[in-house]
């Protein structure tokens, strides 16, 4: 997945300390996996008042490319899993492409 990718790169460009590299991309996969809306947003809240301090440029970096566009990914990605529920309990069959078949 390309967003791994940048990741890793940007963390290496950005964060000097190895430890704190690491506990930052084990917390973006966190974010990434939440399914929750209102935990998503604590968590994401949570990681950004952390390395406000210590990781300026990383945190610029990711404001700047993804964390000011999550809320709007996360409500996009539940509004397609009330799809996939609504459709399945319709009785109607949703493939993985999401083209309906009857």
């Amino acid at each position: 997945m390309f967003i791994y990718r940048s990741w890793r790169k940007n963390l290496h460009r950005l964060v000097r300390d190895p430890e704190r590299k690491v506990d930052i991309y084990q917390i973006l996969h966190i974010l990434l996996d939440e399914q929750n809306l209102e935990e998503f947003q604590q968590l994401l809240k949570k990681f950004l008042d952390q390395y406000k301090h210590t990781e300026p440029a990383f945190l610029q970096y990711f404001e700047e490319y993804y964390s000011s566009r999550c809320g709007k990914a996360m409500a996009a990605k539940m509004k397609s899993q009330l799809y996939l529920y609504f459709f399945q309990k319709s009785g109607l069959c949703v493939s993985e492409n999401l083209n309906m078949v009857m």
